[in-house]
C-alpha cells in the first residue's frame, strides 16, 4: 500500500512537471534529473522499512502515517525536481534543490541506523532465547554446554540436582504452583553460587550446575544450604536431591555427569526408604502420625486444622460443629497476618448453600471461582475469599462438624489429589474424635465403678465423706499444672480412686482404733499399700502408674517411707503428687483421731516438709496452684473453706 501510495505521486509529480512551458534541456541537465530520480531509491527503500520494522519498533499507528506521509511529500518534490531536469519545466532554487536531497539522504541513514540496531538486538534475543529456559531465566541444554567449553569451567565440579516429586506437588496444587515452585527453587540455588558459576535447567525437573574451582565438598556444601533455604510442598520431603562428582580434562562431561546422576538416584532411594519422608502419600503420613499422638479431640481439631492448611496451601482453615441445625465455629487456623472480619471462635450462623450441600450430601463441595458461583455467601464475598471447600466430619452415621478451606490471596487450583487429601483428614479427625469419645465412656464406665469402691472403703475406714473424689480432683489439677497429660493424668485418677484398696485386708480393730497403734498394729497398717498393689494387680487392664500410686504413696522423698523405702526420684512422679494431695486432704479434715486443720496451717505444713517427706517441685507447684485458688476465691469463701 505504501508503495503504491508511493508511486502515485511520484507519477503526479511528473504530469504536474508536464503542465508548464517546456524548455530544451542539455545532456548535463539530463544527468542532472537522472541522479534526482536516484535519491527516489533510498527513499523508497526507507518507506518499505517502515513498513517492515513497524510491528517490533513498538511504535504508534499515527507516528507512522505522519513519518510515511512526510516521506511521501520528500519524495514528490524530489520527482517534482527531477521532472524539471528532464523535461525542461520551471524548477525550484538550487538551494531547495540541495536541501531535499540532504533530506532524503539524511532520513535514510538515520532509519538504516535504528533498522542496523534493531536487527542487532532481534539477534541477541533470539541468541537468548536459543540458550536460556524461559520459566526459570537460567542456561538451557545449549546453552549449558557452550557455558562449558570456557576456560574457567576447565577444572570444576558438577552437580545434578532432581526436584523432589514435583508430580506430586502439581497434583496437588496445580502447575502454577509447580512452576512458581521451579522458579523458587533455581532463585534458592543461583543465590548460593558465586557469579562465575553455571546453572542450567537441563530437562523438566533436572537441574545442572558447575562450580568452577571448588572441590565437591564445597560444592555439596552450598547446594545443602540452598537446599534450606527453599520451602518444600510436600511436609517432611527435601525439595530437591542432588549428586556431584568432579569434572575437567581426565573427566569429560558424559562421565561425570552419570556418576553425578548415579549418586542422585541413590539420594532418592535413601530417601524413599525413610519411614519418615513416605512417597506417595503427599504428607498424610505425617498428619496420621502427628495425630495419633493427641489424645483430646480439641488438640486433634487444633493441630489437624493446621496441619491441613499448611499441606493444601490455603489463608483460613475453619472447624463448625453441627449442632441443632447451625454451624458453630470452634477453630480457626490463618495465614500469619491474615484475619477474617468477624471471624471468632463460638461465632454460630445458618449454614449458607454450601454448607448445606456438603452436609445433607456429606460430601465434599468446591467453589473454585467462589463470587461468581450461585452457592456463595455474600459475608464471604465482601471478605475476599476467591475459593473455597467445604468437606463434612461424619462419625458413626451423622455428620458432626465442617472443615471450610478458604483462600482470598488469588483463584486456587483445586486437584483431585488436594479433594482426596482433605476428605482424608476428614475422615481422620471424625475417626480420632469418635476414638477418643468412646474410649471416655469406658474410662468414665470404670472411674464411676471405682469411685463407688472409694467410697465404700471411705465408709469402712469411716473417714470423710468425699475424700476420694476430692483427692482424685486435686491430683488431676496438680499432674496437669506439672505437664501431665492424656494416659497419664488418667494413670493418675485410677490410683487416686484405689489408693487405699489394701485397707480391706486390715482388721476392723486396727483400721477403726481410735487411739494409736502398738508397734504390731502399725506393721500390718503399713503393709496395707502391699495389699493393696495385689489386689489391684488383679483388675483387668489396670495401668503400671496407677499400681505406682497404690504402692509408693507413702515413700518418703527422704527415703523414710515405707513399704520399699525409696527416696528423690525413685518414687514415681505419680506418687509423688498423689502424696502430697492425700496429706492436704487429710490436714484439712476432722477425722476421729484429730480435728481441721485450715488451709493456711497445712500449707505452711506441707511446705516444711518439702525436700523431706514431699517432692520439692510437686510441692511448689502444689502451693502455687492452692494459693491461686484463694486469690480466686469471692471474699468469704476462703474462710469457709478453711471451716469445712
Amino acid at each position: 500500500m505504501t508503495a503504491l501510495v508511493f508511486g502515485i505521486l511520484f507519477a503526479l509529480s511528473f504530469l504536474s512537471a508536464l503542465q508548464g512551458p517546456l524548455v530544451p534541456v542539455s545532456s548535463a541537465t539530463y544527468v542532472a534529473g537522472i541522479v534526482q530520480l536516484l535519491f527516489l531509491i533510498p527513499l523508497l527503500a526507507l518507506t518499505f522499512m517502515i513498513g517492515a520494522f513497524t510491528p517490533r519498533l513498538k511504535i504508534s499507528r499515527g507516528l507512522v502515517l505522519g513519518i510515511t506521509s512526510g516521506l511521501a511529500v520528500l519524495g514528490f518534490s524530489i520527482s517534482r525536481v527531477a521532472a524539471a531536469f528532464l523535461f525542461g519545466s520551471p524548477m525550484p532554487s538550487q538551494v531547495t534543490i540541495s536541501l531535499l536531497n540532504l533530506a532524503a539522504l539524511l532520513s535514510a541513514a538515520l532509519f538504516t541506523l535504528a533498522a542496523w540496531q534493531e536487527w542487532n538486538l532481534f539477534r541477541q534475543q533470539a541468541l537468548q532465547t536459543y540458550q536460556c529456559d524461559p520459566l526459570t531465566g537460567l542456561l538451557n541444554r545449549q546453552g549449558f554446554r557452550n557455558a562449558l567449553r570456557s576456560p574457567r569451567l576447565k577444572h570444576a565440579t558438577l552437580a545434578v540436582i532432581d526436584v523432589n516429586r514435583l508430580k506430586a506437588i502439581n497434583d496437588l496444587h496445580g502447575h502454577s504452583a509447580g512452576d512458581n515452585h521451579l522458579q523458587n527453587l533455581a532463585t534458592g540455588i543461583r543465590d548460593q553460587m558465586s557469579e562465575d558459576a553455571a546453572l542450567c535447567r537441563w530437562g523438566g525437573d533436572e537441574f545442572l550446575a558447575a562450580f568452577p574451582g571448588t572441590d565437591q565438598q564445597e560444592a555439596a556444601a552450598v547446594l545443602t544450604q540452598a537446599r534450606a533455604s527453599v520451602s518444600s510442598l510436600i511436609p517432611g520431603t527435601p525439595p530437591f536431591s542432588f549428586g556431584i562428582s568432579a569434572l575437567g580434562p581426565d573427566l569429560p562431561f558424559e562421565q561425570a555427569f552419570v556418576r553425578a546422576d548415579h549418586q542422585m538416584y541413590a539420594e532418592k532411594q535413601r530417601l524413599e526408604k525413610d519411614p519418615q519422608t513416605p512417597v506417595d502419600d503427599l504428607g498424610l503420613y505425617d498428619f496420621s502420625r502427628r495425630l495419633d499422638v493427641l489424645t483430646t479431640p480439641e488438640e486433634v481439631r487444633e493441630t489437624g486444622l493446621r496441619m491441613v492448611r499448611t499441606l493444601l496451601q490455603f489463608d483460613v482453615a475453619i472447624f463448625s460443629e453441627v449442632k441443632d441445625g447451625k454451624l458453630v465455629v470452634r477453630n480457626i487456623d490463618e495465614q500469619a497476618g491474615l484475619a477474617l472480619p468477624g471471624l471468632t471462635p463460638g461465632l454460630t450462623f445458618l449454614p449458607g448453600p454450601s454448607a448445606k450441600r456438603a452436609i445433607q450430601s456429606r460430601r465434599t463441595v468446591i467453589n473454585i471461582d467462589y463470587p461468581n458461583d450461585p452457592l456463595s455467601v455474600p459475608v464471604w464475598v465482601e471478605a475476599g475469599v476467591k475459593t473455597a471447600i467445604m468437606t463434612p466430619i461424619v462419625e458413626g452415621q451423622t455428620v458432626t462438624g465442617l472443615i471450610l478451606l478458604l483462600h482470598t490471596a488469588t483463584w486456587k487450583v483445586v486437584t483431585p489429589a488436594t479433594e482426596r487429601i482433605l476428605q482424608l483428614a476428614a475422615l481422620k479427625l471424625g475417626h480420632a474424635v469418635e476414638l477418643y469419645r468412646v474410649a471416655e465412656s469406658v474410662r468414665l464406665t470404670l472411674e464411676g465403678g471405682l469411685l463407688a469402691l472409694g467410697i465404700a472403703l471411705e465408709a469402712r475406714d469411716l473417714e470423710t465423706s468425699g475424700h476420694t473424689e476430692r483427692v482424685v480432683q486435686l491430683a488431676v489439677r496438680l499432674g496437669a499444672a506439672l505437664g501431665l497429660r492424656g494416659s497419664e493424668l488418667d494413670e493418675l485418677r485410677q490410683g487416686a480412686f484405689l489408693h487405699d484398696i489394701g485397707k480391706l485386708s486390715v482388721p476392723d480393730a486396727i483400721l477403726l482404733k481410735p487411739g494409736k497403734l502398738n508397734p504390731e498394729e502399725w506393721v500390718q497398717m503399713k503393709n496395707h499399700v502391699i495389699s493393696g498393689a495385689d489386689i489391684a494387680s488383679r483388675i483387668p487392664n489396670l495401668s503400671p502408674g496407677a499400681l505406682d500410686v497404690i504402692r509408693h504413696h507413702h515413700e518418703r522423698w527422704d527415703g523414710a517411707g515405707y513399704p520399699d523405702g525409696l527416696a528423690g526420684e525413685d518414687i514415681s512422679l505419680l506418687a509423688r503428687i498423689f502424696t502430697v494431695c492425700d496429706v492436704f486432704d487429710a490436714l484439712t479434715h476432722e477425722r476421729i483421731y484429730k480435728r481441721a486443720w485450715s488451709v493456711e496451717d497445712a500449707l505452711a505444713e506441707i511446705a516444711s516438709q518439702r525436700e523431706r517427706q514431699f517432692c520439692p517441685k510437686v510441692v511448689d507447684a502444689f502451693l502455687h496452684l492452692i494459693r491461686d485458688d484463694l486469690s480466686a476465691a469471692p471474699p468469704g469463701r476462703a474462710t469457709e473453706q478453711e471451716a469445712s
